[in-house]
């Protein structure tokens, strides 16, 4: 399982890490957010944005990680955000 930070976000929101299919990862102009896609398509966004710093700890030390391990789809390329 991934790092207290996500599995206290998985248990607030109702994600079950076990339901994951895909990580997806959207850079904006100054800060990184997650969202997570369920077997059955649900899309659920995390609504913590996370510096570069965080980022780094959070989310390429963890989630990707996780990730590979679990065999969940992970952006490789970022998805920029709109804004």
């Amino acid at each position: 399982m991934p790092s207290d930070y996500w599995e206290n976000w998985a248990e607030e929101s109702g994600v079950d890490w076990d339901e994951v299919s895909a990580i997806h990862i959207f850079r904006g102009d100054d800060a990184w957010s997650v969202a997570v896609e369920t077997s059955d398509g649900e899309y659920i966004e995390s609504p913590t944005l996370l510096d570069d710093m965080d980022a780094e700890d959070l989310i390429w030390d963890d989630l990707y990680w996780f990730a590979q391990e679990y065999d969940i789809e992970f952006d490789k390329e970022i998805s920029y955000s709109e804004d």
